[in-house]
């Protein structure tokens, strides 16, 4: 009887060890957090440049978390109201976070600081404006979530 209850107990003992070393790993960076914040697309509605609010159509970005990159559509509506003279913003490429998940750096593009609120993502970013001679200024996009 004692050799069959130590035998159980090795077998109890076993399988708890194998499922306990098999757990998935639930841990999520803050980075990846951050990330999948960002992940779908974005409806670009307004800019806001230091002379007025400009309603904008047509403009999405779509992120995607998994290998941290996006996709801009529209971007002919950023160039054609002179909101991306310093090419910050392009097209496609991928994007990597600052240690402090506030500024995103698109590849190839520029840093542009942003926050995700809910539904609202408020991106931010220096670029010449109203001309491409003009200095730098600060210019806010603001998108929401589709």
């Amino acid at each position: 009887m004692k050799k069959k209850l130590t035998l159980l107990s090795y077998f109890v003992l076993a399988f708890a060890l194998v499922f306990t070393a098999c757990k998935p790993d639930d841990d999520v960076s803050p980075e990846q957090e951050k990330l999948n914040e960002l992940n779908g697309t974005w409806e670009i509605t307004q800019a806001v440049t230091p002379n007025e609010t400009l309603p904008l159509t047509g403009v999405t970005v779509n992120y995607t978390a998994e290998n941290s990159s996006f996709a801009l559509t529209g971007i002919g509506t950023l160039n054609d109201n002179n909101l991306n003279h310093s090419e910050v913003i392009t097209a496609s490429g991928t994007i990597s976070l600052n240690d402090n998940l506030d500024v995103m750096t698109l590849t190839p593009g520029g840093a542009i600081n942003f926050t995700v609120s809910g539904t609202t993502l408020t991106l931010t970013y220096q670029s010449s404006f109203p001309k491409a001679t003009d200095e730098e200024k600060s210019i806010t996009l603001t998108a929401t979530k589709q």
